[in-house]
């Protein structure tokens, strides 16, 4: 029961909010702006959004000014080295 509950939210979600949500003209615009630059808009990855540039800059910036910030997976702890 609950298989087929999420298979016809998904459904809905990818055969009729997702066409509504691009047939926006502002969608559209932009879509169409990418390709004829020759980007394929399918294909792009979160670090080529615009924001993400100013985020990386701000995460190094807060790297460089606190070292040991980020817990790191490998070592279980910070990477300060302590």
């Amino acid at each position: 029961m609950r298989l087929g509950v999420a298979l016809v939210v998904i459904a809905g979600v990818w055969l009729v909010a997702l066409p509504r949500f691009g047939a926006r003209p502002a969608l559209r615009a932009r879509i169409e702006r990418e390709r004829s630059a020759g980007i394929d808009p399918g294909a792009m990855f979160y670090t080529e959004l615009p924001a993400m540039g100013r985020l990386r800059d701000r995460l190094t910036r807060l790297e460089d000014e606190r070292p040991g910030l980020w817990w790191n997976p490998r070592t279980g702890g910070d990477d300060s080295g302590d």
